[in-house]
């Protein structure tokens, strides 16, 4: 028997795309989707586009080298009071750790190497 306070566990959803930027229309769709589903009011439903635009930009640029072929996942988990994203490519990766640090003043104004 479920207590007052718990909340049921949504299945997850996913989206697979190709590595071109026309896509990112799916990948707004998918946004509202996720935002609506997870209950998020408005402020935190424009972030979520956000964010997952960049992501998804991110991994087509960097991770797939702009490769058609390559695909881009996406996958969201409701979980009983948060949302967790996952956002695979099929790129070979990177050492985070040789990464200039984005908060240092040298970069604090820098266009990109933040996301």
């Amino acid at each position: 028997m479920k207590g007052k306070n718990e909340q049921k566990i949504v299945p997850g959803d996913r989206l697979e795309i190709e590595s071109t930027f026309q896509n990112l229309k799916k990948v707004e769709k998918f946004s509202a989707k996720v935002g609506k589903k997870a209950h998020l009011n408005s402020d935190q439903k424009e972030n979520l586009a956000i964010v997952l635009t960049e992501l998804v930009n991110n991994a087509i640029i960097h991770g797939n080298k702009g490769q058609r072929d390559k695909k881009v996942v996406i996958e969201a988990f409701y979980l009983p009071n948060s949302l967790e994203l996952t956002i695979t490519d099929e790129g070979s990766g990177f050492d985070w750790e040789k990464l200039p640090d984005p908060t240092h003043p040298e970069n604090i104004w820098k266009e990109n190497g933040r996301g």
